[in-house]
Formats: structure tokens, C-alpha cells, sequence
């Protein structure tokens, strides 16, 4: 009957036509921007990996420096405790001696020893006592010392930190008498030299 007035191409053609043809514009942005989001996507894992390594190595430097500085410390301490001992004790004696030129400049014209000894200095110093058996000791001996050589009323701090009271009745209200009692006891037990 008639011959075909247009041939239709076979699907086979119609892939290889596909193959051959040149991409058009958008379809190579999507490729390249594939490759480039590829790209940044790679670089980006690289980077954190880098961060997180030198972060890694940062922190591994800043234990180390800490561990030779704690051990530095230990082996001094170990080697020399008495100096230790004596930094803080040099520390107590200075805010002792604060407190105390504080407690007196502030409470010299009270006549009460209510007022004297609920003074926050006066209190400080009754803490710095209880801070262990070591300040106890030290606090012990400041306040003997500054009773003997400054006559300061320091009677009920002592009493209290050392729950003594070798002061006799009958020399109740006379100073000297009161300080030189203190002061023979602090002899007696080693806080004081003769």
C-alpha cells in the first residue's frame, strides 16, 4: 500500500542520539555545581578534622604542662615542707596583725568589752584559730606575744581558743596581773620563751 510519508525512528536511535548530543547550559551548572558542592563538602571535612586535631593537640599540651606543674609542686613540697609551713604561717601572721592594728584603731574608745570583742575583727581572729590545729597554735602564740608586749585585751580570744583561764579570782580587773598570769601559762605550755 503506500510507503510511510515519515519514518519514525527506533527507540535505539533515539538513545544514541541522546549520547551525542552536546549538554545544554543548565545541565553542565549541575554538573559543576556538583562537583564544586564535592569539593566544598571535602574541604570542609578536612578542616574540621583539622580543628579537631589541633584542638586535641592543644588540650593534650595544656595536661601535660599541668601534670609536670602539680608534679613540679609535689616534689618541692616533698623536698621542702617546712617551706610551705612557713609561707603560710608568714600569711597568718600578716592577717593576723591586720586585724588585730584594725580591731584596736576601731575600738579604742569603746569602754565595753561586749562592743570590743563582737567586733568583726576581733571575730576574724577567733576564726583564723579554728582553721586548723597548726593556725590554732600559731594564733595561740600571736595574741601571748602581743599580750605581753602591747598589753592588748586579748583575754577572752585566748580563753576561748585554748579553753583555759589561768587567771587566779582575785586578780580579776588588774591588768598586769591578768597579762603576766597569760603569759607564765603560755611559758609553761611552749608557746612562749622565758
Amino acid at each position: 500500500m503506500g510507503a510511510l510519508c515519515c519514518p519514525h525512528p527506533s527507540p535505539l536511535s533515539r538513545e544514541q542520539d541522546w549520547y551525542n548530543q552536546e549538554p545544554s547550559s543548565a545541565e553542565t551548572r549541575s554538573v559543576h555545581g556538583y562537583e564544586l558542592n564535592k569539593k566544598i563538602a571535602r574541604y570542609q571535612r578536612v578542616k574540621q578534622s583539622y580543628a579537631t586535631h589541633s584542638v586535641a593537640v592543644r588540650r593534650r599540651r595544656i595536661y601535660e604542662d599541668a601534670v609536670a606543674v602539680l608534679a613540679a609542686a609535689k616534689e618541692s613540697s616533698e623536698s621542702h615542707p617546712y617551706v610551705l609551713a612557713n609561707e603560710r604561717a608568714a600569711d597568718l601572721e600578716r592577717r593576723l596583725r591586720l586585724q588585730s592594728n584594725k580591731w584596736e584603731q576601731e575600738t579604742a574608745h569603746l569602754s565595753s568589752p561586749l562592743q570590743r570583742m563582737t567586733h568583726p575583727s576581733y571575730q576574724a581572729i577567733l576564726g583564723m584559730g579554728t582553721e586548723s590545729a597548726e593556725s590554732k597554735r600559731a594564733t595561740i602564740h600571736f595574741l601571748l606575744m602581743d599580750l605581753k608586749n602591747n598589753q592588748r585585751d586579748w583575754f577572752q580570744a585566748l580563753s576561748f581558743l585554748t579553753q583555759q583561764n589561768p587567771i587566779d579570782v582575785k586578780d580579776y580587773g588588774k591588768t598586769s596581773k591578768m597579762v603576766a598570769s597569760w603569759v607564765k601559762w603560755g611559758e609553761k605550755q611552749g608557746l612562749l620563751q622565758k
